[in-house]
């Protein structure tokens, strides 16, 4: 039986798209982009065949895509919302989760180590249906007999083999034929792959393309070679031809700085010009092959140039492992002018505490944990240059008992209190006492516009941050004399193991100041709280 692992690498189709055809289900046929202010965050594939890309500007889209429909993201607390991305992606991934080992690697993507299953299922199935199964006479008896064996046919019959055929004719319907344990296994991912993609459709409506290999290398290389809605599967012995005739800045990890410090030092190479080849332009793999680790210590430390000299040749042996839940939760806001009262940096970080608390809450429920601290990250002008700073604020707020109970007293209060209309007179300067720069929407971003109501738990949290998040500021900044366009609001959480931390809480039972103990069981670890 073989030892090498099959890992499945999902990623979700133009994902941010289809959540906002699934929201906007009167988009159905239209070509439809996700606007953010005056840029594009995501475009479809229709969009994508006219040439409509990221990052252009509406006026640029629409001339080259006059029927574009542009849907706007949520605008909550006069700030660009992605919630909705957020719940789509976690109920996705709670599919996935249940095939293998999962690891998340981005919102709209995911690696699945399959290997227990994919054997489990070559041991069930001792005679290999090769030309049988992909005719549609025979279904092998892990597939289930529920109405979707027909739709899993079409979906592992069209499955791309890389190096098998040309793109016209490369998939398991013309007779290609695994010779190799390692081979015969990836057959096995490929159909888990495309039960997989079934099961994320049928629970919630979204598509995905799927890549199926030994590493993850090439496992992420094949989700991304056939799109959209397809799947790729990489026979051991296609491996290093496909890489080597690669693009270097496509590769995975190597697209950003890593990449060009490479494409660099294979520049300052004296003999590489001598052994240069061109695809479109552009630098491929082949032409660093020739790179010693010698000469890639030159640029890299040795741990990376070995690991680098053995990543070109496709040699990649990270592990799918389980991150579990994030290790924070962030709310950020830049502005285009600098806030230079209290008032308006009071308002901002409240905005910020309103969704964080929301946030706070919401993991609390589905991961049983509390976080750590609050950290304030600020861009601030000093001097007259633009520094950005962050300072953590001390524990992070909990919900009391106490703060529910004066959170009511105060709304009664309020509600027994004669109604007093305030005027505030829109001023040109910012930071005029009392005035609350609520933006003026138009167009897309009206529509997008979108009033949330705060539960009792969630006001409590939230003006608690507030309250602490404010105290560091002045702190650090003042009451006066700063500039300030960037807020950041972070929640830390504890991941460490074994760790015994110090922290100062309120007592959730009584509110009083007393000295407790708190055992967290699901983070394994102890917290000493001073109430």
């Amino acid at each position: 039986m073989s030892s090498q692992p099959v890992i499945i690498h999902a990623d979700l189709d133009a994902f941010y798209t289809q959540v906002e055809r699934l929201r906007h289900p009167e988009l159905k046929d239209k070509p439809i982009a996700v606007q953010q202010w005056n840029g594009l965050i995501a475009v479809d594939y229709h969009c994508k065949r006219a040439g409509v890309g990221r990052f252009m500007s509406i006026k640029e889209a629409k001339a080259a895509l006059p029927e574009l429909v542009c849907v706007h993201v949520d605008v909550i607390n006069e700030k660009a919302s992605l919630e909705p991305y957020r719940q789509a992606s976690r109920a996705i991934l709670d599919v996935m989760e249940s095939y293998g080992t999962f690891e998340r690697a981005s919102i709209d993507e995911a690696y699945l180590d399959v290997t227990k299953l994919a054997k489990a299922r070559s041991e069930r199935v001792q005679a290999y249906h090769d030309q049988a199964y992909v005719t549609g006479e025979v279904v092998p008896p892990e597939m289930g007999d529920d109405g979707d064996d027909a739709w899993l046919k079409t979906a592992v019959a069209s499955t791309h083999v890389i190096g098998h055929g040309s793109d016209d004719d490369d998939c398991l319907a013309t007779r290609w034929v695994p010779t190799t344990e390692d081979d015969q296994l990836l057959f096995y991912g490929a159909l888990i792959a495309a039960e997989v993609r079934l099961a994320v459709y049928r629970q919630t409506g979204y598509v995905c393309s799927a890549g199926v290999a030994h590493n993850k290398l090439f496992a992420k290389m094949g989700s991304a070679s056939h799109k959209p809605s397809q799947q790729s599967l990489f026979p051991t012995s296609s491996c290093r031809t496909f890489l080597s005739q690669s693009p270097l800045r496509k590769v995975p990890l190597l697209g950003g700085k890593l990449g060009k410090r490479l494409e660099t030092l294979y520049w300052n190479l004296a003999s590489a010009k001598e052994h240069y080849q061109t695809k479109d332009s552009k630098l491929l793999v082949a032409d660093c092959l020739g790179m010693t680790i010698a000469q890639l210590e030159q640029e890299f430390s040795g741990d990376t140039a070995l690991w680098l000299h053995s990543y070109l040749r496709g040699q990649d042996d990270r592990a799918v492992a389980s991150k579990g839940p994030p290790r924070s939760l962030l709310e950020a806001k830049s502005i285009s002018r600098w806030v230079t009262t209290l008032e308006l940096v009071e308002y901002w970080i409240n905005n910020l505490a309103r969704g964080l608390a929301k946030r706070i809450l919401d993991d609390q429920q589905r991961h049983d944990r509390w976080p750590k601290n609050l950290v304030l990250s600020l861009r601030v002008r000093r001097q007259g240059q633009p520094k950005d700073l962050s300072r953590s604020c001390g524990s992070m707020p909990r919900v009391t008992k106490r703060g529910l109970q004066d959170l009511q007293s105060r709304t009664e209060t309020e509600a027994k209190a004669p109604k007093e209309t305030v005027q505030y007179e829109a001023k040109t300067e910012l930071g005029t006492a009392g005035y609350r720069p609520r933006r003026e929407y138009t167009g897309a971003a009206a529509d997008a516009h979108v009033e949330i109501t705060l539960s009792p738990e969630e006001t409590v949290l939230s003006n608690a941050i507030v309250t602490t998040a404010m105290t560091c500021f002045k702190k650090e900044c003042g009451t006066s004399g700063f500039q300030v366009n960037r807020f950041s609001l972070f929640a830390n959480f504890d991941v460490s193991k074994a760790s015994k931390e110090v922290c100062v809480c309120l007592c959730v039972s009584c509110g009083c100041a007393c000295v407790c103990v708190c055992v967290c069981v699901h983070m394994s670890f102890y917290y000493f709280s001073l109430s």
